[in-house]
């Protein structure tokens, strides 16, 4: 049987691939891309919390997927879902 976190890891990379774009976490998130972008740049647990898995590529902003799995596992009950 797989535990709970890797069925969550596989879903998310069957979906999105290896790197989320803001959109993808957004979605994720039930957040408006904007949204999301505004509480990312501002202090708080949840910038913390997702700006661990942030990879900039040139101007580009991705998420790796692996990561979010983790932090969306651990932190339901902070994030709200």
């Amino acid at each position: 049987m797989m535990n709970p976190l890797n069925y969550l890891e596989d879903k998310l990379t069957e979906k999105y691939g290896v790197l989320m774009t803001i959109e993808n976490l957004a979605e994720v998130l039930n957040r408006s891309k904007n949204g999301l972008r505004i509480t990312l740049q501002q202090d708080n647990e949840m910038s913390r919390l997702f700006n661990q898995a942030r990879q900039k590529f040139g101007r580009r902003v991705y998420f790796t997927t692996q990561q979010v799995a983790q932090i969306l596992f651990k932190n339901s009950q902070i994030l709200g879902l």
